[in-house]
Formats: structure tokens, sequence, C-alpha cells
């Protein structure tokens, strides 16, 4: 997939795009759909190349949306790295420094930053997400 700035963002031109997004009034919130997986690499899906496994539908997601292309784990672990992405801190800031540990007391997380702005937020499949409070 060919990429534009717009598809295709840098760290600054996301969060400005997100800043612009919170603070404009009158219009629909946009929905937001987050996946995460395990052992996932950047060529295990067709959005980035991969022929092996087919997902019409996740495809069809990434064309209408953003795409990351320039992204890294925090973490080679999977609760840290999950606990990396939802709270924006590295795993010695937020707690999550162990497989299987949680975050930190006051440390905020997406979910937490999303329903002041009154998304409804949740979370499905493999989660050992600790608190569990913190991540819905």
């Amino acid at each position: 997939m060919a990429g534009d700035g717009m598809r295709h963002p840098t760290r600054r031109r996301l969060l400005g795009a997100g800043a612009a997004a919170v603070f404009h009034r009158g219009s629909e919130r946009p929905n937001l759909v987050l996946f995460l997986s395990d052992d996932h690499g950047y060529l295990d899906s067709p959005v980035y190349g991969s022929r092996a496994v087919r997902t019409p539908n996740m495809v069809s997601l990434a064309e209408s949306g953003l795409v990351f292309e320039n992204m890294f784990t925090g973490s080679p672990t999977c609760v840290p790295s999950r606990a990396v992405l939802m709270s924006g801190l590295m795993p010695a800031k937020n707690g999550a420094l162990p497989n299987h540990s949680g975050l930190k007391e006051g440390v905020r997380t997406l979910p937490s930053y999303l329903k002041e702005l009154g998304y409804e937020t949740f979370h499905f499949g493999k989660g050992h997400f600790q608190p569990p409070g913190n991540y819905l």
C-alpha cells in the first residue's frame, strides 16, 4: 500500500490529527479500532504486503483509516508491550516491567482518556491487563 502523508502519518502528524479531532466541535467522533496481537511481524498482514493470509476486512479498515509503518514495540513480552501502547509510557515508568505484571497505581491509560471524551471502550480476546479496570 503506497502511502501518502495522511494515511501513513509521522508521530507529529498523528498527534496533530488527534488533537484536531478532539477539539473539532460539531462533527461526529471517529470510531477507533485498535488491533493488537502477539508475535505479529510487519509482514504478517496483507495490509503490509503479506500474501500468506487473507484479511479483507482488516485491509478495508486500513484503506479507510490510518496505517502505521514505522512503529516498534516497547518490550519483547506481551504484558509490558500492551502497557506501553495503552499508557504511552515505557515499562520502567508504567510499572509493567516483568511479564504478567500490572501498571503502577495512578498510571492512566488510553481508555480512561477516551471515556472522558464520551467514548465507550472495551477489549476482547487475550488480555492479561492488570489491573483490569485500567484498560476498560
